[in-house]
Order: C-alpha cells, then structure tokens, then sequence
C-alpha cells in the first residue's frame, strides 16, 4: 500500500542547509541557482503558535525560526487570548490581525506567511487574507490539516480565490499537491515541503532485539481519534496469543473517557502496561530509544503528517499506521507498513508477531526506516531553501553562503 519515494535527484544544499545536514544524510547533486529576484520582503507571519502543544502549531513555530535566521519576519499569534475560549480567542485575534497587516505595511512588511485555520474557522483566514491582498501583500498559505485540501468546499475554495492566482500554496507532500490541484483547480503556485526538514536526527540508538519482551509505543494526545482504542486492542490479541509484549503509552489523555480507558488498561495488563503521561523534550527522545515498534492508527480527519511518525522515523523506530493522510507517502516502501482502518488491528498484530519470531528481520527494518528519514530530510532541506526564494526573494539569503554555495560547484 505504501510507495517508495526517491530522493530529489537535483539539489545542492547551500552552507545554510549544510550545517543542518546530520552528517550521514546522503549528499545532493548540485543544481542551478535560482536567478536573483531582487530586494528580499519583510515577511509577517501569521498562525497557532505554542502553547498549547500540537503538530501545527509546533511546525508553524519551526518555519519561523528557521525564517528568522535568513530574513527580516516577525510573528503573530492567532489564538491570542486562549483563556476567553477556542473560538472567541480565534475571533478576536483574527480581527487584530487585520490591523497589524496595516500597521507592518506602513513599516515596509510586504509578504505573508499564513497557516490557514482549518474546518469551519477557514473564514477567519479569508478574512486575514482579503485584508492582505487589499494591503498589496504577497501570499503564502501553509496547510497543515488535510481537512482543508482532500474534498471540495464552498469556504476552501473562497480561501483560494481570495489568495489569487499568485499565491503560493505550501503543502507536505506530493500526494497533498495532487489533491488540492484537483479540488481547486485554480490553484497555480504548489510547493512541497516536508516536515522531516525541521527534525534533527536522533543519535542511532544501540539496539539489540529478542532478549526482552517487545515493547509497543504510542504517543500523541491520546484519543480514540488518534488511535488509542486499536492499540489497546492490538494488545489484547497478542496477549492472547501468547505474544511476549509491553506497552508503552505517551501523551495526555484529551478527555475523560480516554483517561477511562488508560486506567482499564493499567488494570487489564498490569506490569507490561506503563503510561508515562506527558512527555516533553528528552524524555520525547528517551520514549523512541526505548520502543521498539511505534503504532499509530490514527482516524482523525485533520491528519496530514504527524510529528509523532517522524519522531519514530528519525530514531529508528519502525511504523505501523493506518492510510490517513500523507502517512502512505511519508513511510514510502521501508520506513514501515499502513494498513486500512478497517484491517489494523488484524494486520498490525502479525506484523508484530513475525518481528517477534524475526527479530533479524525486525533490526533490518530499524535500519531502513532511519535511512528513510534521512532521505525524507535531507529532501525537505532542499525544498525549504527553494521556498525561501519563492516567498522572500533570493536578495534576502546571506550573499556569504550564496558565494560558498558557488564556490562548491
């Protein structure tokens, strides 16, 4: 069901993007230099931010930092006031983020940057949006949720015309290109780019399979949504079929019948059951060095491409998911298996049965997904530098790496 996906085949990193390379992430062949588009924008940028913690507002966090070391950027939250509730919070700083597209006009900002609401609060960005295009901004739309992009609607395609056809829309993989194309065929400017760029590769973890019970992992912001309730039962069928296998669950419980169903577990599985609750930092890195295989079978509608399965990925964790948004493409042929919802539970259990009888086989697929990763990576670097382009214009990146970059060739 997944598909290998090949490495860019073109792509010199400039010096930038070098020292972002882990050093065993395979080399790009050099590339011609895009040619000069004059003075760089000042780019405003605009989305969720941290806190609280999720995938979009942690990348949208990640671009802006990665941003603000090539190029003038300033940020703008648009869940401002969060204790006045998630949609009056949106509300209002959505109508405050239309006067600060005023005010950094007039000091010379000529570029947005928006990661685009999703679901019904797509009209807060058509808002911001109409407000940009008045202003003489130039636009670049983020998406982070598939939701946005995988069906046609009325307010997604509003969204579209407002950016107009100059608009560049940033997407996190080709299969995401190809269906907002044909949602939205007015659509002009795509480009991919991948989460994995804004990963750092986890040091290679020593690990060595078969002389302990294998130890299943799940992290996310625990719901049945994001898969919860098929891991628990995953487990139950390979205790009952004697399988010597542990638990190891991560994340806050998001309501409380989750919370119900951890501490049924606790009950149920006893010792080979250890919830670890939030994670944050080392011990998110500490959780993927200890796991030997990461579940994910996630059903949530705004999936595109988790953190989480790039965490796993970048540690050498091997993946079983379900065919949820770009997972399929992310995972390609070696960086581990998806299944249909329907199939997971069944499908998922062999697979981590044969690893248990194989475990030769098991380290073989520790190595290939870690590859995958660093393929996915050192590709998304590319695609980052080519985005820089497109959005604040070649005059932006330092002339100093622009010359190595030549030097190199």
């Amino acid at each position: 069901m997944a598909r290998r996906i090949l490495s860019a085949s073109g792509g010199s990193a400039t010096a930038f993007n070098r020292q972002l390379l882990d050093a065993e992430a395979p080399s790009q062949a050099p590339r011609s230099e895009a040619p000069a588009t004059g003075a760089a924008h000042k780019v405003l940028f605009m989305g969720l931010f941290p806190p609280p913690v999720d995938g979009q507002r942690l990348m949208t966090e990640r671009v802006y930092e990665r941003f603000s070391a090539l190029a003038t950027v300033e940020r703008f939250d648009l869940d401002r006031i969060p204790s006045l509730g998630h949609q009056l919070s949106k509300l209002l700083s959505a109508t405050a983020a239309c006067f600060a597209l005023l005010r950094h006009r007039a000091k010379g900002y000529s570029a947005l940057y928006l990661a685009p609401h999703s679901g019904g609060l797509l009209f807060l960005s058509c808002l911001i949006v109409g407000v940009a295009r008045c202003c003489g901004y130039s636009v670049a739309a983020h998406y982070h949720s598939y939701l946005n992009v995988a069906r046609r609607s009325r307010l997604m395609g509003a969204f579209v015309a407002i950016c107009g056809p100059k608009a560049v829309h940033i997407v996190l993989a080709p299969p995401m290109a190809r269906d907002l194309r044909c949602c939205y065929p007015s659509v002009r400017r795509v480009v991919s780019l991948s989460n994995c760029g804004f990963i750092a590769p986890y040091a290679p973890a020593n690990r060595s399979f078969g002389g302990r019970p294998l130890r299943i992992g799940h992290l996310s912001n625990l719901s049945r949504e994001k898969g919860i309730a098929a891991v628990l039962q995953c487990m139950r069928v390979l205790r009952a079929r004697g399988a010597a296998v542990e638990l190891w669950l991560g994340g806050p419980a998001e309501d409380e019948a989750t919370q119900s169903l951890i501490e049924a577990a606790r009950e149920e599985f006893g010792e080979r059951f250890n919830y670890l609750g939030r994670l944050s930092g080392e011990e998110v890195r500490r959780f993927y060095r200890d796991v030997d295989i990461f579940l994910f079978p996630t059903v949530h509608r705004h999936e595109a491409e988790p953190l989480v399965v790039i965490d796993a990925m970048a540690s050498g964790v091997p993946v079983l998911a379900t065919d949820r948004g770009c997972i399929a493409h992310l995972l390609g042929a070696s960086g581990g298996y998806v299944f249909r919802v329907e199939d997971f539970v069944a499908s998922a259990t062999e697979r981590v049965a044969m690893w248990i009888e194989r475990p030769d086989q098991l380290a073989e697929a520790s190595r290939l997904v870690r590859t995958r990763f660093l393929d996915a990576r050192a590709q998304s670097l590319v695609q980052f530098e080519a985005l820089v382009a497109a959005i604040v214009g070649e005059g932006s990146l330092d002339q100093s790496h622009k010359q190595e970059s030549v030097g190199q060739r």
